[in-house]
């Protein structure tokens, strides 16, 4: 029992409402911190990843994405087609080097079947 310790009873307190939007906002902080380290992380993939695949379509590009990350591969989507003539350029699909032949293998078996 905490008030057997001197701790009061939150419900009971004048501050529990003020504690439970304070619970509510570290909960939101931590997962704004989570965001910026999984974005970080995908800058460093951009910076260090590899391309495994040239797509013409960015949403196609974006199903392997999801493909990969499906089997636990982070992988990137780059857009490097011109904004002023979207038909020049391509969409990369990077991930790490560590993971590429495995992006590679699966890449092969999803465009096998």
């Amino acid at each position: 029992d905490p008030a057997r310790f001197g701790v009061p009873q939150l419900d009971a307190h004048p501050l529990a409402d003020a504690l439970a939007v304070h619970a509510h906002l570290v909960a939101d902080v931590e997962q704004l911190e989570a965001k910026g380290e999984r974005l970080l992380a995908l800058r460093g993939l951009v910076d260090e990843g590899r391309q495994v695949e040239l797509r013409r379509d960015r949403h196609e590009a974006e199903m392997l994405r999801g493909q990969l990350e499906a089997h636990d591969i982070p992988a990137v989507v780059m857009d490097q087609r011109s904004s002023v003539y979207p038909s020049m350029g391509s969409i990369e699909v990077l991930v790490d080097r560590d993971h590429v032949l495995r992006a590679l293998h699966l890449i092969r078996q999803s465009d096998a079947s």
